[in-house]
């Protein structure tokens, strides 16, 4: 992600992707308000790797005291000056060109944009000791969702330049949509993983394997794992009972809550620090949000291949032999 500081304000900011500088409101994403600044003066943006910037003004726009043939694009580099027009009151200067990234940038006005929060495909906010929100992207929609844990209201969908609330502050969500890059990569869905449990003989500790088509995940002892767990243990007991398998596992949430002995805040911070785990370590996953499926109330763990081992001794194979 781009930073650049410029003499028209006292803080650095990040680039978007395709950034445009002029004076034309609405239509530029740094405003300069300047008779002598087009419309759309100058566009930096990210293409073939690199940042370029292009001139598209009347006025000229300059780099590093090289003037620019209009419409054409030079990559920059870290240092790099740049003025527009040669009025020397809109200088521009590159702090650093690392790709584009998906941001979280502070709305206050007394707060540096290099305070920015730095997203993954799965974000626990401010922090996972003191979690109070959830933004995540969902794969199979190419969707981003907002979810407050403090509400209990249910996920929202969230769009490039949204005001994200978290506690009693506001951030600007600033997204990277990456269109002229396209890799093809093999990717997997839950269906086809194998989920290995293995409890204590106490039922105090419980660890979660996981094996995919191209490896072995081990995602350790975690306290979320028994949450998971019993999810995967309600699955197996209503498909011993014949319930067919569009019906199985579905569990009340307040149920869950009371046969878990917690509140339902503390119910939905382990199912988000469950999720997050899965999609920080199993990678090419499609529908990793579907760890857990939730609808009216209800969840149920979205494995289809599990076992779980208490103690030494296999307790259940799904789906059954």
């Amino acid at each position: 992600m781009a930073l650049i500081s410029s003499t028209i304000s006292p803080y650095p900011f990040y680039l978007k992707s395709y950034h445009r500088f002029g004076r034309l409101t609405g239509a530029v994403d740094t405003l300069l308000a300047s008779p002598a600044i087009s419309k759309v003066h100058a566009v930096i943006e990210w293409e073939n790797q690199q940042w370029q910037l292009r001139d598209q003004s009347k006025n000229g726009c300059w780099l590093n005291d090289h003037k620019l043939q209009k419409g054409e694009s030079t990559p920059l580099k870290p240092g790099d000056i740049i003025q527009l027009c040669n009025t020397g009151e809109h200088v521009f200067k590159i702090l650093d060109v690392q790709p584009p990234q998906n941001l979280l940038l502070p709305t206050t006005a007394n707060v540096s944009p290099e305070d920015a929060v730095l997203l993954s495909n799965y974000n626990l906010l401010p922090n996972e000791k003191d979690l109070q929100v959830a933004l995540y992207f969902n794969d199979l929609e190419q969707q981003w969702y907002y979810e407050n844990l403090t509400t209990q209201q249910p996920p929202k969908k969230v769009f490039n330049g949204e005001q994200i609330l978290i506690g009693s502050e506001n951030w600007r969500l600033q997204l990277f949509n990456n269109i002229d890059e396209t890799q093809l990569l093999e990717h997997h869905e839950i269906a086809q993983l194998n989920f290995r449990f293995d409890l204590s003989l106490d039922e105090e500790s419980t660890r979660l394997q996981l094996q995919t088509p191209d490896n072995l995940v081990d995602f350790k002892v975690r306290s979320h794992h028994y949450l998971t767990l019993h999810l995967a243990r309600e699955k197996a007991q209503h498909a011993q009972q014949g319930i067919d398998a569009q019906s199985q596992g579905w569990v009340e949430m307040e149920l869950l809550s009371r046969d878990l002995g917690m509140d339902p805040n503390h119910l939905n911070i382990l199912i988000h620090r469950a999720r997050k785990q899965f999609t920080d370590q199993v990678k090419q996953i499609d529908n990793a949000d579907r760890l857990f499926e939730r609808q009216s109330g209800k969840i149920r763990f979205g494995g289809e291949h599990f076992t779980i081992y208490k103690g030494a001794n296999l307790e259940c194979q799904f789906p059954a032999e």
